[in-house]
């Protein structure tokens, strides 16, 4: 039986910084802003120390025009 490499889902703020903000260049002040975060909360989230909750997994649906429920989903699957 082979082995198989599992490796630990990305935390959501490594998603957003990764993914979604190169292409928007968009800077920490204005994301900050959008997704209703300081930017000292901002920087806990890029470093996977800021957790997504129910509201900020709403800003984040309504900037990046994804579902809710996706940014749950990547909470609990790096939660896990």
């Amino acid at each position: 039986m082979e082995k198989y490499r599992t490796r630990q889902p990305a935390h959501p703020g490594a998603v957003v910084q990764r993914v979604y903000l190169p292409p928007l260049e968009w800077s920490s002040e204005a994301t900050a802003e959008a997704l209703g975060l300081s930017q000292e909360q901002l920087t806990l989230f890029f470093e996977g120390r800021f957790d997504v909750d129910p509201q900020l997994a709403l800003a984040l649906s309504q900037q990046f025009q994804t579902s809710q429920k996706l940014w749950v989903n990547l909470q609990d699957a790096y939660d896990a």
